[in-house]
């Protein structure tokens, strides 16, 4: 049974969309990549412990390894026994730490999404202080993995010095 009679025009698909040309694969290939690179780009970066917590400045990413769970009071509701909290250093004197937290995990390894809300905590329970620091090793390591993944799919679908010419499409029977 012949497809001609179904209305279809040279180069169009069954819906009326044009075909999409070599070069309008290519960048939306290119977009796709970016948005891949975009939303990853976390891999780039790691928590580095800090050496004296006076260093850190105001704004950083930080994390905190508590030494005791905490109880932490957040907008509805309050999470028990904390022990590890991540957000921006609001500040850090000598009797406690303030941070906008974005996020905190219990004992029990519950984990809160806590949306920047202020969370404040006495200094003798941190145990550990990290901040979130840019780390060429593994960014390294990420581009390397997307490369070899690139060209491992490309060369899936279009092998190199193969496949000949290819010929004139005839109508689909």
């Amino acid at each position: 049974m012949s497809r001609s009679g179904s209305g279809e025009r040279a180069g169009r698909r069954p819906c009326g969309r044009p075909r999409p040309t070599r070069a309008g694969r290519q960048r939306r290939r290119a977009r796709a990549a970016i948005a891949v690179l975009c939303l990853t780009s976390n891999a780039c970066y790691s928590f580095v412990p800090v050496g004296t917590p006076g260093g850190v400045e105001r704004g950083a990413t930080v994390r905190v390894d508590l030494t005791t769970p905490v109880d932490v009071r957040l907008t509805d509701f309050t999470a028990n026994d904390i022990v590890l909290l991540r957000g921006e250093l609001i500040r850090l004197d000598t009797s406690t730490l303030a941070l906008s937290a974005s996020w905190l995990r219990g004992s029990g390894a519950l984990e809160f999404a806590a949306e920047g809300e202020t969370v404040t905590v006495p200094r003798t329970s941190i145990g550990a202080l990290a901040e979130k620091r840019f780390s060429l090793g593994k960014t390294l390591l990420f581009v390397g993995g997307i490369v070899t993944a690139a060209l491992l799919i490309q060369g899936a679908f279009h092998p190199i010095g193969g496949g000949g010419g290819g010929g004139g499409g005839g109508p689909i029977l």
